[in-house]
């Protein structure tokens, strides 16, 4: 009897096995997938002040004050984190107010390059003579 029993023992522990082997590829894609997420977000946060601070000094106080809606980029994007700086220029050249798009760039250690549309709304105090 004893024996029988070790073998049902022995045969549950088996056709478990495959269970937990679904239970861990399971929980390391979830752990990737959250991951990969927080790269992405943090891609997405760096872009952002990266334009914010770029569009600051472009204005270099130049205006009262302005507002800077920045189009969020695409979290399906597989940006890698950049070592260096992110480069950055706008287009049109010859504005720097309105609707512009902002290329921005990483050398190192993977190559790559978005262009993320702005709209820089620029305010300054003026004399009005009537």
């Amino acid at each position: 009897m004893n024996r029988f029993k070790q073998q049902i023992l022995y045969s549950q522990k088996a056709a478990l096995a495959p269970s937990r082997a679904l239970l861990h590829c399971c929980l390391l894609l979830i752990f990737i997938g959250f991951h990969a997420h927080a790269q992405a977000s943090t891609a997405n946060q760096d872009i952002q002040q990266a334009i914010h601070s770029y569009v600051e000094d472009m204005l270099n106080s130049q205006f009262e004050k302005f507002e800077l809606s920045i189009q969020p980029v695409d979290s399906r994007l597989k940006l890698s984190p950049c070592d260096d700086a992110l480069q950055l220029q706008h287009r049109p050249t010859n504005r720097i107010h309105g609707r512009l798009t902002m290329k921005v760039s990483c050398e190192y250690p993977s190559p790559w390059r978005i262009h993320v549309p702005i709209q820089v709304q620029a305010y300054d105090k003026v004399v009005v003579s009537v």
